[in-house]
């Protein structure tokens, strides 16, 4: 269960905190509650030698938080903000822009414990590292969709630096970087699939 409470404390205290960067993988900045608790686990990890699987999957865990941030952030914008007398969360397309949002968020959640959860269970270290791509290509190209879809919603104000969705757009730009680059990523998963295959390399949970 080790990493699975991991990414669980991750996730949910990078929702609540007003900076992404603020609680990076830094000792001196992980002291927001239960991320305390998050890097016993983390020293822990490395001990194991899960330095690589731990990078990607707080990486996708950061993606997840941050996606529940925006979304409830732009939700209850929608539901204030009128125009031509009507609040703009009543329009179809805003509301497909937060339902598309809600499934990116679910999708990555599911992708992350799945992973955490293989890791878990004891399955097969190289299989696990492929898994751990996926979650980590997904959720960050997915947060960086809905931080796009929130400026959106938003509108001007969203382009704004004291704005919160600016501010995700700007710093979540980087996590398609970090932890390596979503085309290493794929080129990761594509390796795996094509020396083990698919049931191998996606798991048929």
């Amino acid at each position: 269960m080790m990493v699975t409470i991991f990414i669980s404390i991750f996730q949910k205290n990078i929702y609540r905190i007003k900076t992404i960067r603020s609680c990076s993988l830094n000792v001196k900045l992980m002291k927001c509650g239960g991320l305390d608790r998050a890097l016993q686990v983390i020293h822990r990890a490395r001990e194991i030698g899960m330095r690589v699987m731990l990078g990607s999957m707080s990486e996708s865990s950061l993606g997840c938080g941050a996606m529940a941030r925006l979304i409830e952030e732009a939700t209850e914008f929608a539901k204030t903000r009128v125009v031509s007398g009507e609040v703009i969360a009543n329009y179809q397309l805003i509301q497909a822009m937060l339902a598309d949002s809600v499934v990116d968020l679910q999708a990555a959640r599911l992708m992350t414990y799945e992973a955490a959860a293989a890791h878990d269970r004891g399955d097969d270290l190289k299989a696990l590292h492929a898994r751990c791509s996926m979650a980590k290509l997904f959720a960050s190209e997915a947060a960086y969709r809905v931080a796009d879809r929130a400026v959106q919603i938003f509108g001007g104000r969203g382009y704004m630096r004291e704005n919160v969705a600016e501010r995700f757009l700007r710093e979540i730009r980087v996590d398609r970087i970090w932890e390596g680059t979503s085309e290493i990523q794929r080129l990761i998963i594509a390796r795996s699939l094509l020396k083990r295959g698919l049931e191998a390399t996606a798991g048929n949970n």
